[in-house]
């Protein structure tokens, strides 16, 4: 799963939007972007900025992509 789809979830779960973890450094057009996949996946320093704005460590966040993979591959396989 990419970081994208990934933090959409998060996101999703906590009732959050993009507009939340924008800064300076992290516009919400390019939140948006990343969310909805239409921009690659963010540098490592822009990725530890908004897994930190989350209160998650790079470990929580991948092993969340992990099981939000597991759970999308479960679903196309009952279609």
């Amino acid at each position: 799963m990419s970081f994208g789809k990934t933090l959409k979830h998060v996101l999703d779960e906590r009732g959050l939007r993009a507009i939340d973890l924008a800064d300076e450094s992290l516009s919400t057009q390019y939140l948006s972007k990343l969310i909805t996949g239409r921009t690659k996946s963010p540098t490592w320093d822009k990725a530890l900025n908004i897994i930190e704005k989350l209160g998650m460590t790079p470990s929580e966040f991948r092993s969340l992509e992990i099981k939000y993979d597991g759970m999308e591959h479960h679903k196309r396989k009952a279609h």
